[in-house]
């Protein structure tokens, strides 16, 4: 995790080398900290002051917040590192939490920590991910719907043909 692999004080130096002017680039090669954390580390500590540099403590964030993330990570409407700044979570985070949706669902991203509710079975995901599941899933329905229009309509002719056959005062077969 960013949070814990530098100290305080490298934090607060590389702060205020990148507030005085150096590039997050230059600063990656200096002191080995990914310049997507320099710049994190510059927005936590305008935003919170030198505490948002100390190292944090893990935190429940709620399952629309992860959703939202998810939703705006895999629809590529915003950059993962824009989205770790905007979500105040690490850039790790928010990919785990979009491979857990896709594998496993919304219901996976749930913190069972402090959750009251009973715990539900989940698809697991062993062999395929939940869109695979999904995919197939809809293909079965479009499968059963045409079946099912097909039989509507092979039931019309039936009662059309018995319709007829009154008619002429035939019986149908029972065929």
């Amino acid at each position: 995790m960013p949070g814990n692999k530098h100290s305080l004080e490298e934090k607060l130096l590389v702060v205020q080398r990148y507030l005085s002017g150096e590039s997050a680039s230059s600063l990656e090669s200096i002191y080995g900290i990914d310049h997507h954390d320099v710049i994190m580390y510059v927005n936590r500590y305008v935003r919170y002051g030198k505490d948002g540099l100390k190292p944090r403590v893990s935190r429940v964030t709620p399952l629309e917040v992860k959703m939202q993330a998810v939703r705006e990570y895999l629809g590529h409407c915003v950059s993962l590192p824009e989205l770790a700044d905007k979500y105040d979570v690490d850039r790790k985070t928010i990919r785990i939490w979009a491979q857990t949706f896709e594998k496993q669902g919304s219901e996976a991203l749930r913190d069972k920590r402090n959750d009251p509710r009973p715990s539900l079975p989940m698809y697991t995901g062993n062999d395929k991910t939940a869109s695979e599941t999904i995919k197939e899933l809809r293909e079965r329905v479009k499968d059963l719907e045409a079946e099912n229009a097909l039989l509507k309509k092979v039931k019309a002719l039936v009662e059309k043909r018995e319709a007829q056959l009154r008619e002429t005062g035939s019986k149908p077969s029972k065929n």
